[in-house]
């Protein structure tokens, strides 16, 4: 599962702005968001799916199903736990594990997601993989529970940390992936980014 916006100006990497201007930093959005498809198309023997937080993005949903096949639906829910929550509940009776990630790691490759795979396929409950900036970049489950999302401060530094206690209290076994950084801030911007985002 891929999380996204609508790469409308103004409505996206609205840090960035005053670092960019608000064209530049909603393309550099649309660009990670191109990227984090293409990567996600190379994960074999996988469904991929994209949750839109935009209700009204229609024709953003029907360009990526064109292009990539993937299915798109919307996000529900007051914050980003209970989005996430919702999304990976949705999908719970379909698939044994499911793998959530955003659009905001470019560094983020084909066999990180790999290595998420093969941890849950040899007996890992979840697998987090944690942001330099204290987030993660990508979660994955074999069962949805509400606990790991709830309670969270969202957007902080203590998101990561904050997830570990919750795996941790509920007595899942885990895995954890490498330090990824996110691109969010206008010091992020200085990090080395793959040729089609730079």
């Amino acid at each position: 599962m891929i999380f996204s916006r609508y790469p409308r100006a103004g409505r996206v990497k609205k840090r960035l702005v005053p670092a960019l201007g608000r064209a530049a930093a909603t393309r550099l959005y649309r660009q990670m968001v191109e990227q984090t498809c293409r990567t996600a198309s190379r994960l074999r023997d996988a469904d991929v799916q994209v949750w839109i937080a935009d209700a009204e993005a229609p024709d953003y949903a029907d360009r990526i199903s064109a292009e990539y096949g993937f299915t798109c639906h919307t996000q529900t829910g007051r914050d980003l736990g209970e989005r996430m929550y919702r999304a990976f509940l949705a999908n719970q009776s379909a698939y044994a594990f499911q793998l959530l990630i955003g659009c905001d790691c470019p560094q983020l490759d084909c066999t990180i997601l790999q290595e998420a795979v093969a941890a849950l396929r040899n007996g890992a409950d979840a697998v987090l993989g944690p942001a330099a900036d204290g987030g993660y970049y990508l979660i994955a489950l074999k069962q949805a529970h509400p606990e790991i999302f709830q309670g969270v401060e969202w957007g902080s530094d203590s998101v990561a940390r904050a997830t570990r206690e919750r795996l941790n209290s509920h007595g899942l076994v885990w895995h954890e992936l490498a330090v990824l950084n996110d691109i969010d801030r206008p010091e992020d911007l200085a990090l080395p980014l793959p040729d089609a985002i730079s």
